[in-house]
């Protein structure tokens, strides 16, 4: 983290581990999605990671894919900028003293970090936290804080990304479920910044979104070090992919209520949706058959 409060937070990207045959992620392949990231013509990249753990797409218009003040990275920044803010600079606002102010962040007025070409001021939506649609959203809340972004479906991956679907099956990191206790290759599995706990093989190094609170049980393994690419949650697409599920049955429920009235007082209708079936979707297999030696 910078120590200059005037400069831009920025992502790092850890060195990349020995690749070749005999190390232990000889068969790493990294994802197309690496959040809060700049290319080489120093233009930012339209997936971010969240301080609510999801990785969204900025879909704005016209394009705008700077980071947002609830990006992961930033509001880090954020944090560490205010804790050490300079005693010249803390607000002594009526009934605060000089040790008060200097010792309790609370007090404190946060630090923003500066305009630039990849970092904004505003805040991006996450679909997966709201419940509802973007467009739906903001149909609902005119005055809404968020740039328009999209969660982590499948047609979003494959469009942002450029990865067919039958790439995406592959790449989607399935929970990590062991209840009896069988021995495991811990490099097998990571925990996310979503906080679920997912199986990826082939096994590879820690991700951008791979938690530091509670690391991953092979952080400290040799070569291992945090990538810039995430890691593709399966639960997180599924539950983003069921927003816009529930959302269409909720509409046609409603539209088949108002296009066919029954005579006298209505019931409310009443939304069901349907269980979701292990095994009938192929992205979204059970673990039944799974081999996590």
């Amino acid at each position: 983290m910078a120590s200059d409060q005037d400069e831009t937070p920025k992502e790092t990207t850890a060195f990349i581990p020995p690749l070749g045959p005999d190390g232990p992620f000889a068969h790493y392949q990294p994802t197309r999605i690496e959040p809060c990231a700049i290319d080489q013509q120093h233009r930012s990249q339209p997936f971010h990671l969240l301080t609510c753990g999801h990785i969204v797409a900025v879909d704005a218009e016209p394009m705008d894919n700077r980071c947002g003040l609830n990006c992961l990275h930033v509001q880090t920044w954020m944090t560490m900028a205010t804790i050490h803010k300079k005693a010249e600079d803390v607000d002594l606002r009526p009934g605060i003293t000089l040790r008060s102010g200097l010792t309790t962040s609370a007090l404190h007025e946060p630090i923003l970090p500066p305009l630039t070409q990849n970092q904004a001021r505003d805040y991006l939506y996450c679909e997966t936290c709201q419940g509802l649609p973007i467009r739906s959203y903001f149909m609902s809340h005119p005055n809404h804080p968020f740039r328009r972004s999209l969660g982590i479906t499948r047609p979003v991956i494959e469009y942002f990304a450029g990865v067919a679907q039958e790439g995406i099956a592959c790449t989607l990191a399935k929970l990590f479920m062991n209840p009896l206790g069988y021995d495991y290759d811990p490099k097998l599995t990571h925990n996310l910044r979503c906080g679920h706990h997912v199986y990826v093989d082939p096994c590879r190094p820690c991700a951008a979104n791979c938690c530091d609170a509670l690391p991953c049980h092979s952080r400290n393994e040799q070569y291992n070090c945090k990538m810039g690419d995430a890691i593709i949650c399966n639960e997180c697409v599924y539950r983003a992919e069921l927003v816009y599920e529930r959302y269409i049955q909720a509409q046609d429920t409603i539209a088949s209520y108002v296009s066919a009235p029954q005579p006298g007082v209505p019931d409310v209708p009443q939304i069901t949706f349907q269980p979701y079936v292990p095994g009938e979707d192929p992205y979204f297999s059970s673990y039944e058959d799974e081999d996590f030696s």
